[in-house]
């Protein structure tokens, strides 16, 4: 079986998988250094289904509402999509990693995001982080989009029995300042700059914002 490389984004980060365990029937999605009343959604994206007598490989197969996500671009960069006959006569999406690849990209992660707001799909399940940790449990094992509203975060990976994302999505520190023209001289550039100023009207005023 292909192993999807978990996506979180703030800026640029890649966290591999943990451990595949099948044996479970069901999975759990710990997100630690949780941004405190942040909401945190997952979306289903796609069932796995283990292979009989195998303990590593299974099918996956898109949930109605992704399988034009699966079937478009940027997905279709990376995922091999094929419709196949159940024995009741429908039809199934079944999809699997592109020979070659073994990670997916920050764009697709935002991307199925993107779908998920356009298509107007309801999150799986919604929690607002409390403490440090946000732990969705009873998963079925499958593919899982993952967002919040803190920032840009998103993800994809595919449940386990057992998976750990770090968040990285931190607020960042802002300074704002305005510049005190009495106070301004021509030697230092850095001059004049403070919290607070003094200014007459129609006077041109500078401010700053130094966002860390």
């Amino acid at each position: 079986m292909k192993k999807l490389f978990a996506v979180l984004m703030s800026i640029v980060l890649v966290f591999t998988m943990g451990t595949v365990a099948l044996a479970a029937e069901t999975g759990t999605i710990t997100i630690t250094n949780a941004v405190a009343n942040a909401d945190y959604e997952i979306y289903k994206m796609a069932d796995f289904t283990p292979i009989e007598g195998e303990t590593e490989k299974g099918i996956y197969t898109a949930v109605n509402a992704w399988e034009e996500f699966f079937t478009t671009e940027p997905a279709t960069n990376f995922f091999d999509a094929t419709e196949v006959e159940n024995a009741d006569s429908s039809v199934s999406l079944v999809i699997a990693l592109k020979d070659g690849v073994s990670e997916v990209t920050q764009d697709l992660a935002k991307a199925a995001i993107a779908y998920a707001e356009k298509k107007g799909l309801a999150a799986t399940e919604t929690q607002t982080a409390t403490g440090t940790n946000v732990e969705f449990t009873g998963l079925d094992l499958g593919y899982y989009a993952i967002d919040t509203t803190v920032g840009t975060m998103a993800a994809l990976t595919r449940a386990t029995n057992e998976l750990v994302l770090v968040e990285k999505n931190e607020k960042p520190d802002i300074t704002k300042q305005v510049r005190e023209d009495s106070l301004v001289f021509d030697d230092n550039p850095e001059s004049g700059w403070q919290y607070v100023n003094d200014a007459d009207i129609d006077q041109v005023v500078e401010y700053r914002s130094t966002i860390t």
